[in-house]
């Protein structure tokens, strides 16, 4: 995937991620990720480098193993596949939409509505854009 993306390996890929997220996530903040958070497990070593609080959506490339091991860091709350807050449904695949809630998702890489992971707008977003985006639905 890195490759289809113009990096050279995943380690490459991860640093980039790695540069956009503390370019504009504090230590107060609070980051949901959408699933596929740390894919491989030599990944988990970059976890304590990133700013601000997780709330992890689970996603069809996070093993047990490595959940197990993110749910013990005092900075991460794993969640499982599907989490509501009020109107918006956050899951990491795309699920069918219900009249009064909005689902907004990872996993599609920009091929689907809804979709606010990193690799479709090239950046992190924040709620206020995706409340914006929920209410115009």
């Amino acid at each position: 995937m890195a490759r289809l993306r113009g990096y050279e390996n995943a380690i490459e890929s991860a640093q980039y991620v790695m540069g956009l997220w503390n370019s504009v996530v504090v230590k107060e903040d609070t980051v949901w990720v959408l699933g596929d958070f740390v894919m491989c497990e030599w990944a988990l070593q970059y976890v304590e480098m990133l700013a601000g609080h997780i709330q992890l959506i689970r996603g069809n490339h996070d093993s047990q193993r490595v959940l197990d091991v993110l749910n013990k860091h005092p900075k991460i709350y794993v969640h499982g596949w599907v989490h509501q807050i009020g109107s918006l449904v956050l899951t990491h695949e795309p699920v069918a939409q219900r009249v009064g809630l909005v689902n907004i998702h990872g996993h599609t890489h920009g091929r689907g509505v809804g979709d606010v992971g990193i690799w479709t707008w090239g950046r992190l977003i924040t709620i206020q854009e995706v409340l914006r985006w929920a209410t115009s639905c």
